[in-house]
């Protein structure tokens, strides 16, 4: 059933192309070793006396090699590394030319698909083509041989082919099924015209030099070298296949076109899976597994076609066609993975129909495993047809264009609707010409007026773009910060944000938050740490991200980056003892809110540095206490986890847990006028404490654990925990400056 739906689809495609009065295929043809000039003009009933062998006519696919008919000859075997002396065989056709046919032809010719190795052709005994004089290797493709119309009659015409040819070669005969045929010139040359192969080869050039281009500008980015490798590969394939190269060139040998055709075949499976190596971040051991399967298949393969005889390279590719199905079903495999990757992050955000929509339509593994299933579908049949010796159509070829023309209709449709914004906003801008001038000395004045309050504020303003990009920052910027504005200017607001070393999970967490109020358009008010210029590394403000209101749906957003000093409070100077408890549930995006509230006196009593210190000590310790404590991650496990990199992932599941999230955290602090006391507590079971705490080297010998508590001993003057390891009490000395 599968094999008449393929030979169905290409006999569609093939009828659909040639319309042609005498078919050869369907003619029987008479072949025999040897040839004798006289015995191209032998009456059909006298060829099996004179010991020819009849192939019968087929009506859809009949190729005629000479490896295949039962001759004396030598048969090949797996892998056949030997040549023969090139022999001598005759093919016989009769032809039956009705008189009203012969009327209607002006210029008569003959079509071969494929015809080798060398051959001359001679119609009612009169040569009428021959390559065999040139003595070398001339496998023709599409060869296209004119007839004088005065040598054909009325009746039975006699097509004589000597072939010479290694009787061991697969393409000594007429390799492929089918066309073949008789008609006009003409109407042969316009079906043989290749403006759309010419046209895939230039598109797949193009996109194979531009993207090579861009790795030229951005060496870094892989993708782009290995997609150009890729659509090379295809462009070169599909060339060095056709008959544009015997246009082209001149060809003394074939079998060097036959192995760059099967490098450039083998080696493009192999660079669309590094493309997909490179683009796809999941972490998945099968998932790299069948990448490098697939690359190392198509290097392995290529090595032999370098080395072996021709007549061993169709066992080669017969190897290739066999395993090709499999790895295009691995590379559908490979692109599910990262499909399924993303499909789970998106049913957590919204429900399954919408996240699966959203994954197919949005990104690109979804995009890509639409287009692949149909290319996949379309290279099997050309794979199929190609193992039947059946002149396939390249189906392949218009799939992946189709894919790449999807592409290419999306860019498009982006920059046609960006073009009519701007076409509309012209218009916009030509009716209210006269209104834009009278009204330019009040925007000049109101700008002058913005650049001043801009300017001249003590808080630190920025600007940023719908990416988050800073596009103008306030003069008060270098007052706070030391820093120079404009070498931020187009920079990451992240880039200004302090990035602890210490903790870059955490990091990655804290900073998460900024990034999703800006990527969904919301306000966000938080403390930050600034990064600063000097011993200090860094400055805490009360920050707030604004969106900007814009009369214009379709305009990107743009917020307002205000980053206010925290102020000093005049009421220490009464202060004399004070204590403050909270309790809240495990959730560490709370800690440095926390933290600035235990802390936002102290710049009152110690510098800024000491103050850094504190508060990094605390906020180990308030980790600590969520991580070992309310989460129960052993420091065993910790390790373990980071090892496999699954450790922020566990993180996040034991927050989304209630049994974990609804523990609680209770910090209590004390301030006097000697010193600042912070106690901790958590509902976990503890650690061994002297193993931490009594070994000040453990933090150099095991990177993972007892940070927090090394760092905590440099920022306090005492630390106590209780024998269960769940309590701290930490201990800092001030001196109250406003008591002196």
């Amino acid at each position: 059933m599968i094999k008449k739906l393929f030979i169905f689809i290409y006999f569609f495609i093939n009828f659909s192309l040639f319309s042609y009065p005498i078919d050869l295929t369907t003619l029987p043809v008479y072949v025999k070793k040897g040839f004798v000039i006289d015995e191209c003009n032998l009456p059909e009933e006298l060829t099996k006396e004179k010991g020819y062998y009849k192939v019968d006519g087929h009506q859809s696919e009949r190729r005629v090699q000479i490896q295949e008919l039962p001759l004396e000859i030598p048969k090949r075997r797996f892998l056949e590394w030997n040549q023969e002396i090139q022999q001598d065989f005759t093919f016989l056709i009769y032809l039956n030319i009705a008189q009203e046919d012969l009327e209607k032809i002006i210029s008569p010719g003959f079509y071969f698909a494929e015809i080798g190795e060398t051959w001359a052709i001679y119609i009612n005994s009169h040569l009428i083509d021959n390559k065999i004089k040139e003595k070398s290797v001339i496998n023709q493709k599409d060869a296209v041989v004119p007839v004088p119309r005065d040598l054909l009659k009325i009746g039975i015409n006699i097509l004589c082919i000597h072939i010479k040819g290694d009787p061991l070669s697969k393409e000594t005969g007429f390799y492929y099924g089918s066309p073949y045929y008789f008609d006009e010139l003409t109407k042969i040359l316009d079906a043989k015209k290749n403006y759309l192969l010419v046209f895939l080869i230039t598109i797949y050039t193009s996109i194979g030099i531009l993207n090579l281009l861009f790795f030229i500008k951005k060496t870094n980015d892989k993708y782009y070298l290995y997609f150009s490798l890729f659509s090379l590969a295809i462009s070169f394939y599909i060339f060095i296949r056709s008959s544009l190269v015997f246009e082209l060139f001149r060809i003394d040998n074939y079998y060097i076109l036959f192995k760059l055709e099967l490098i450039s075949l083998f080696l493009i499976i192999p660079f669309f899976n590094l493309f997909l190596d490179s683009i796809f971040t999941t972490k998945n051991k099968w998932n790299k597994f069948l990448i490098r399967f697939c690359v190392y298949h198509g290097i392995v393969l290529t090595l032999p076609v370098i080395l072996l005889p021709y007549n061993a390279l169709y066992d080669v590719l017969l190897i290739w066609q066999l395993s090709a199905p499999l790895l295009l079903i691995l590379i559908l495999i490979i692109i599910t993975f990262n499909f399924l990757e993303i499909l789970k992050e998106y049913k957590k955000r919204f429900s399954f129909i919408k996240g699966l929509f959203l994954t197919f339509v949005n990104t690109i593994p979804g995009n890509l495993l639409i287009g692949a299933f149909f290319i996949v579908l379309l290279a099997l049949i050309d794979i199929y047809l190609n193992i039947k010796k059946i002149k396939s159509p390249g189906l392949s070829n218009y799939g992946m264009l189709l894919f790449l023309g999807g592409a290419s209709v999306r860019v498009v449709y982006n920059l046609i609707s960006l073009l009519n914004q701007v076409e509309s906003l012209n218009k916009r801008l030509k009716s209210n010409i006269d209104q834009i001038k009278k009204a330019y000395q009040q925007i000049r004045l109101s700008e002058e007026k913005y650049r001043f309050l801009f300017n001249n504020t003590s808080d630190i303003l920025i600007t940023l773009n719908h990416e988050g990009n800073i596009t103008n920052i306030s003069d008060s910027f270098n007052l706070h910060l030391k820093l120079d504005k404009n070498e931020f200017i187009n920079k990451h607001l992240l880039d200004i944000v302090f990035n602890d070393p210490n903790r870059s999970k955490m990091n990655e967490m804290f900073r998460s938050r900024i990034l999703q109020a800006i990527e969904e358009g919301k306000n966000l008010k938080i403390q930050l740490p600034l990064i600063s210029f000097g011993d200090i590394p860094f400055k805490y403000f009360d920050v707030f991200i604004e969106k900007i209101a814009s009369t214009d749906e379709k305009q990107e957003n743009e917020f307002l980056f205000r980053a206010t000093p925290i102020q000093k409070n005049p009421l220490l100077k009464f202060l004399e003892k004070e204590y403050v408890k909270f309790v809240f549930n495990t959730d560490i995006y709370l800690i440095d809110n926390i933290i600035y509230k235990l802390t936002e006196e102290l710049n009152e009593f110690i510098d800024e540095m000491e103050l850094s210190m504190v508060r990094i000590g605390l906020r180990e310790i308030l980790i600590n206490a969520i991580e070992h404590g309310n989460l129960g991650i052993t420091h065993e496990q910790k390790t373990q986890y980071f090892k496999e990199g699954i450790y922020h992932n566990i993180i996040k599941q034991r927050l989304e847990d209630p049994f974990y999230s609804n523990k609680k955290i209770i910090v209590e602090y004390k301030f006097t006028l000697n010193e600042i006391i912070y106690k901790i507590t958590d509902e976990g079971e503890g650690f061994d404490v002297d193993k931490y705490l009594k070994n000040d080297q453990i933090y150099l010998s095991e990177s993972l654990h007892g940070r927090g508590i090394f760092i905590t001993k440099n920022a306090f003057d005492v630390i106590q925990y209780n024998k269960k390891g769940n309590i701290v009490v930490l201990i800092k000395k001030i001196k109250l400056k406003a008591h002196e």
